[in-house]
């Protein structure tokens, strides 16, 4: 078995421009027998920071996204939420290039239910009450 993995073809693949030059070619090895091959399934693949499920569920996912955003806005907490040397315009800003991006990152994969808007929608909205300084408490009216 071994000495199978020993043999292999190497076939030239043109990169670019000219055919001519010895420089554009790579060599891919080919193994002559393709039962040497090995591709594991599995039902979880992390890529490129994303969890993509094999059955499409995107819970995991959505629950790791808010967890980073929180953790962004726990990190700017005390110099750029709590202090009163920004404005809420600049505070908003922060908030647009930081947690926004991060919640967000990689949902174009997901398969979203109405659940998992709410979610997220709950959690946006949590983060912009701490931007603006206010609780739910405060919203709410006394009757």
């Amino acid at each position: 078995m071994v000495e199978d993995w020993k043999k292999e073809v190497i076939v030239p693949l043109h990169k670019k421009d000219s055919k001519m030059m010895c420089s554009n070619y790579r060599g891919i090895s080919l193994i002559s027998v393709p039962s040497k091959v090995h591709i594991e399934n599995v039902k979880k693949l992390m890529y490129l920071g994303v969890v993509i499920s094999a059955d499409g569920v995107c819970d995991e996912e959505i629950e790791r996204r808010v967890g980073a955003a929180a953790k962004v806005m726990g990190a700017m907490r005390k110099e750029v939420l709590e202090g009163r040397e920004l404005q809420k315009k600049t505070k908003m800003r922060v908030f647009s290039a930081m947690v926004v991006p991060t919640l967000n990152y990689g949902c174009e994969t997901w398969s979203v239910q109405r659940r998992h808007e709410s979610k997220i929608q709950a959690c946006e909205m949590m983060f912009l009450r701490r931007v603006e300084g206010v609780t739910r408490i405060d919203g709410q009216s006394e009757k």
